[in-house]
């Protein structure tokens, strides 16, 4: 899936989950997921505020039509330490 497809998943579908951490090594892994809605911003202010010069590797500036930022508004935190049985829930209304 190319970048643009994955714009234009994200206009078509709003709803995310982030995974950080898991390595898949087993049952009980440890990790963070994140779960909620997400926005693009495509703002040329705020595109160039957080622009980062390492990122030349991949993008021609912050003005790149393919650089775009990723606004998540988090609805539930799951976190599984090593060593427990089940995940820590964290659900914000």
């Amino acid at each position: 899936m190319s970048g643009n497809d994955k714009v234009e998943s994200i206009k078509q579908n709003p709803s995310v989950h982030i995974l950080i951490g898991y390595t898949g090594d087993g049952l009980h892994d440890s990790y963070l997921e994140i779960e909620g809605q997400v926005e693009l911003i495509t703002d040329s202010k705020e595109k160039e505020k957080w622009w980062q010069d390492k990122w030349n590797h991949w993008f021609d500036g912050p003005n790149d039509p393919k650089y775009v930022l990723l606004k998540i508004t988090p609805s539930i935190f799951r976190l599984m330490n090593i060593g427990e049985a089940t995940p820590k829930t964290l659900e914000l209304k």
